[in-house]
């Protein structure tokens, strides 16, 4: 399983007590069911915010940088295919089982991943925003349904909250 973190967290959410909705125990229940476990600093995130002048990414969101925010999703989803290159050389990894779980940013991430990559056989995402930043004529913007018809036979479920936009 890859999990992918939100805007305001790292890799290592997916480790702690609280995170997410308690992100540790999600890790916990998934090691406990025999499932390996993947996470990845998305661009400009935890040990990656040098790639950001060491600042918080979610405010690439507050000040409406749509290129740069269209840029982490892309650069996130080159890196989580690579990142499944490298399970399929592990003899102890079924590469014909690969999901996903996505928060927020990463269940953007995941929509696109999933529907642009077969390998990705199942995923989640969580309390994904319905569109990220606003559309402009120089930027086409990444969004959810963007990939959605893209997912095929794929099952994905969607975790979403009363009140989300």
């Amino acid at each position: 399983m890859l999990l992918l973190h939100g805007i305001t967290a790292s890799k290592e959410s997916w480790w702690e007590e609280g995170n997410f909705a308690s992100g540790g125990n999600l890790t916990d229940a998934l090691l406990k069911a025999g499932l390996a476990v993947l996470t990845l600093d998305a661009p400009y995130h935890g040990e990656r915010t040098f790639e950001n002048r060491f600042g918080a990414a979610w405010i690439m969101v507050q000040k409406k940088q749509t290129n740069r925010f269209r840029d982490v999703v892309i650069r996130a989803v080159i890196e989580c295919r690579r990142a499944i290159d490298y399970l399929e050389t592990r003899p102890e990894i079924d590469a014909d089982r690969i999901g996903v779980v996505g928060y927020s940013l990463g269940g953007i991430e995941t929509f696109a991943l999933a529907a642009l990559d077969a390998r990705v056989k199942s995923s989640v995402a969580w309390v994904t925003p319905a569109a990220d930043l606003e559309r402009t004529e120089t930027s086409p913007g990444i969004k959810p349904s963007t990939f959605a018809s893209k997912l095929h036979d794929r099952p994905m479920l969607m975790l979403m909250g009363r009140s989300d936009k």
